[in-house]
């Protein structure tokens, strides 16, 4: 009990020896020594120390929450810390090339893989010939075994085609320049070199396709005759005579269709049992039509999937070479026609490899910049305070006298409005005073 008395005594006396420093504490001395004057400028000093502590609080929290730009830059990265970079600060990352310009080519391969039609023995000069009947003409033109060689002559030839049109397609994509004045991402450049090659292979396959209908028109246009006498055949006459002219007739069908229409007479091909018009067979996903070609592209390969249509095919052909069907792991169904197949180009699969590291290589950067954002960084909050200090610190010490006048000129005026008001002040100052002595008395 004799400890905590005077300890409580100490802290009081220090709380006591506090107040009276924080009430006489004078940032504005002056020559003036009356009261009044020490008044105001104690007062004054109390609004420049509040205004001062809350803005530079209000500082240090805004330069605490402030997201700041931070701009790196890097020497001479390699691929591998290129990747890493871009994997962090893509949005920002920038990396100027040495060299702006390459060729697809240089940094792009490709490897195709086209139907299994187009590597089949069905294409086959030997399986053509085999096939081939040298007396089809006596039988009807919707007979398979009349336009089998030639089906399979015209698959062979779609089939180079689409080779050659994707060869010129590829070498107009090696050719093609990827201009570049910064390294781009791995993404973007697989992106770009799909894009690049599929303009490519679009533009080569609308040429395709512009040949071939300029073709088919011509051939139209001209009434060409088929070689297969699908369309147009000729004969002589039972009173012929010689050196007289043969006879040009035009193919036509039971429904009325005649093959010196423009649109041709499609139709499914079939297999009769003889000779004659009776006792025919459909061939799955076989066509007829007036024009060997149109037929062909009218047609699918599917009954050269399927193991029993194509043995109905093969017992009706005399032949010694025995083939096997074809494949059903393709992404093209085996309903589909050759037409469709033939606007994939034949391709079953292309796949493009970007080799990534010579395109880094050739762009060759010399440096790199990146920028991220950052908050409560300790340096960047004691420089601003600090360099803030100083300006905020003068321009208060301008303010706190002349808000103090100003708060002395509303208070005159509320006196001459209420001078009661002003006594019971006084008064209340007054007591004040009065309590504080009488603790410094009990503490002696």
């Amino acid at each position: 009990m004799k400890q905590t008395i005077p300890m409580e005594t100490s802290r009081l006396n220090c709380r006591i020896k506090f107040l009276q420093y924080v009430e006489n504490l004078n940032l504005f001395e002056s020559e003036l020594d009356d009261a009044e004057a020490i008044r105001r400028q104690r007062f004054a000093t109390r609004i420049y120390l509040c205004m001062l502590s809350l803005l530079m609080i209000s500082l240090i929290i805004y330069a605490a929450i402030l997201p700041r730009t931070i701009i790196v830059k890097k020497y001479r990265l390699s691929e591998y810390q290129f990747i890493e970079l871009d994997s962090h600060h893509s949005d920002t990352l920038k990396c100027p090339c040495t060299h702006v310009a390459q060729q697809y080519g240089e940094i792009v391969h490709a490897n195709v893989i086209f139907h299994e039609v187009c590597q089949s023995q069905f294409i086959s000069q030997q399986y053509i010939n085999i096939i081939y009947g040298a007396n089809v003409s006596f039988i009807s033109p919707i007979d398979i075994r009349t336009t089998l060689s030639a089906f399979w002559q015209l698959v062979r030839s779609f089939c180079d085609l689409a080779k050659n049109t994707l060869i010129d397609a590829y070498t107009n994509f090696n050719a093609t320049i990827l201009l570049s004045t910064t390294v781009q991402s791995k993404f973007l450049i697989e992106t770009k070199v799909e894009t690049s090659l599929n303009f490519s292979l679009s533009s080569a396959l609308n040429n395709l396709k512009r040949n071939l209908l300029i073709t088919h028109e011509t051939i139209l246009g001209n009434g060409f005759m088929s070689g297969l006498a699908t369309n147009y055949y000729m004969y002589l006459p039972v009173t012929w005579q010689y050196l007289s002219a043969p006879i040009i007739g035009v193919n036509s069908f039971a429904d009325g269709c005649s093959c010196s229409n423009s649109n041709g007479c499609r139709r499914p091909a079939v297999i009769f049992e003889t000779n004659g018009t009776s006792n025919w067979t459909n061939v799955m996903g076989m066509m007829f039509d007036c024009l060997p070609s149109d037929a062909v592209l009218a047609s699918s390969l599917e009954c050269f999937y399927d193991k029993s249509c194509l043995s109905l095919v093969q017992n009706h052909i005399p032949m010694n070479m025995r083939l096997q069907p074809l494949k059903t792991s393709s992404r093209f169904l085996p309903n589909f026609t050759i037409q469709t197949l033939l606007d994939k180009l034949m391709i079953e699969e292309l796949t493009t490899t970007v080799l990534y590291s010579s395109y880094y290589t050739q762009c060759n950067p010399t440096y790199c910049t990146y920028s991220y954002t950052r908050r409560f960084d300790v340096l960047f909050i004691f420089t601003l305070t600090t360099s803030a200090f100083g300006g905020v610190s003068v321009v208060l010490r301008i303010l706190a006298p002349l808000l103090v006048k100003l708060v002395l000129i509303i208070r005159a005026w509320k006196t001459r409005r209420n001078p009661i008001t002003i006594d019971n002040d006084q008064r209340a100052a007054s007591d004040r005073k009065l309590c504080i002595k009488q603790m410094e008395i009990s503490t002696r």
